[in-house]
C-alpha cells in the first residue's frame, strides 16, 4: 500500500530495507537490553572479584572474556541501535540547498510529503539525506517523525 501511495504522489524517501526494520525493532528494545547487559556485566565482574578474593591463584579467563564481550555488546547497544531520525517535508515550496546558507546553490526543489533522513542541525538549517545525497533545508520546513 505504501509503495502504491508513494508512486501515486511521486514521493521519495519511503523505501525501507530489512536493516531498517531490524534497527527499528532493536531500538524499541534498546533500554531493556542495555539494562540487562549492564546487570550481567556487574554480576560477572563481581563474581570475578569474589573468586579472585577467595583464591588469588584463580585464573578467570572465561569470566573475563565473557565480561569483555558483554561490555562490547553494551557499547554497541547504546551507540548503534538507535535508528537515524527522519522528517517529512511539510511545505510544497521547500528547496534543498547545497549548503547551510541562502547564498549556497540550489540542490533541488523538494515537495510536500517527501521523507528525509536527518544528519545534523546548524542554526536554522538541517542537513538531510535525500535520494542518497546530502542537502540542507530550513528546519521549519520539516516535521520530525
Amino acid at each position: 500500500k505504501l509503495t502504491e501511495l508513494t508512486d501515486k504522489y511521486n514521493l521519495a524517501g519511503y523505501e525501507s530495507s530489512e536493516q531498517d526494520y531490524i534497527l527499528k525493532k532493536l531500538s524499541a528494545l534498546q533500554w531493556p537490553v542495555t539494562g540487562l547487559l549492564t546487570a550481567l556485566c556487574i554480576f560477572f565482574t563481581a563474581l570475578l572479584f569474589h573468586r579472585k578474593k577467595q583464591n588469588p591463584e584463580y585464573k578467570a579467563t572465561t569470566i573475563s572474556y565473557l565480561s569483555f564481550g558483554l561490555l562490547v555488546l553494551l557499547f554497541l547497544s547504546i551507540n548503534f541501535f538507535s535508528p537515524e531520525p527522519r522528517a517529512v517535508i511539510s511545505r510544497n515550496d521547500a528547496i534543498l540547498m547545497n549548503g547551510p546558507s541562502a547564498a549556497s546553490g540550489v540542490y533541488a526543489p523538494a515537495g510536500y510529503g517527501n521523507l528525509v533522513t536527518i544528519r545534523k542541525e546548524k542554526d536554522v538549517w538541517v542537513q538531510v539525506s535525500f535520494n542518497g545525497k546530502s542537502a540542507w533545508i530550513k528546519a521549519w520546513q520539516l516535521r520530525k517523525v
